[in-house]
């Protein structure tokens, strides 16, 4: 697969709830507002417990740029929602570090 077909395998996994299609490394590094996990079985505990409390998550734009591709989300919750960035580094046909950064309001676009 290449880095697109990666990606998008990701998101749509994540997307619809569930985690086993996902390509991680076993020392994959995720980085996020909620914490910093360490490992595939550390990461993988973490979203488990997110996607819970997640209404929805859709995908609004996904870049690719060699190995390094981001998207948009838009995550939904109960009492809010919010746009979150995430970008991932793709080696050897796994996913090696994610990152996901919240979009910081701006106020010059309200």
């Amino acid at each position: 697969m290449n880095t697109r077909e990666i990606a998008e395998q990701y998101f749509n996994t994540v997307i619809e709830g569930g985690h086993a299609a996902i390509p991680l490394d076993p020392n994959v590094l995720g980085i996020f507002p909620t914490g910093t996990y360490m490992g595939s079985g550390a990461y993988l505990e973490a979203l488990e417990e997110y996607l819970k409390k997640v209404i929805q998550i859709s995908l609004v734009h996904l870049f690719v740029d060699c190995n390094q591709p981001i998207a948009i989300l838009e995550i939904e919750f109960h009492a809010a929602s919010y746009s979150l960035v995430e970008h991932l580094t793709i080696d050897n046909g796994m996913i090696t570090k994610i990152v996901g950064f919240r979009r910081a309001e701006n106020p010059l676009m309200n």
